[in-house]
């Protein structure tokens, strides 16, 4: 996840924040609807997390994870990295919503973005981008 300028172009180092009293950009990811569980395990700490309308009681890596509201990650340079996320037993997105599975990205200071993961029938193979 890229921080853009008001031209679209990746901000990078030259990030403003949207006060003094921030030190840092926190990115926060949400579910935009209510059909999919998200999980993300945190390998450094040994621990897991799960976020979504049902948060069952995932284990990852034999972890049992934690519940929460929403995943965040430090942006370093204007990039703000997800990694070790997973989707929890989806099913055909059209069934739900021709955008996919929707993510809402969001910053302080700075328009959200939401965009949809399409998963269709057959092998897997990429995720596809909506715009929104």
């Amino acid at each position: 996840m890229f921080v853009l300028d008001a031209g679209l172009n990746p901000a990078y180092g030259n990030d403003t924040l949207p006060d003094e009293s921030i030190t840092q950009r926190e990115v926060i990811v949400v579910p935009a609807d209510n059909y999919l569980d998200y999980c993300r395990e945190k390998v450094t700490l040994g621990t897991c997390e799960c976020m979504g309308p049902a948060t069952s009681e995932y284990s990852i890596s034999d972890v049992l994870c934690s519940q929460v509201a929403s995943f965040s990650v430090i942006a370093v340079n204007g990039v703000a990295q997800f990694s070790n996320m997973y989707a929890m037993g989806p099913t055909v997105s059209s069934a739900f919503d021709a955008e996919g599975y929707r993510l809402k990205f969001s910053s302080s200071g700075l328009l959200h973005l939401t965009f949809g993961i399409i998963v269709t029938e057959g092998a897997g193979y990429s995720f596809a981008s909506v715009r929104r």
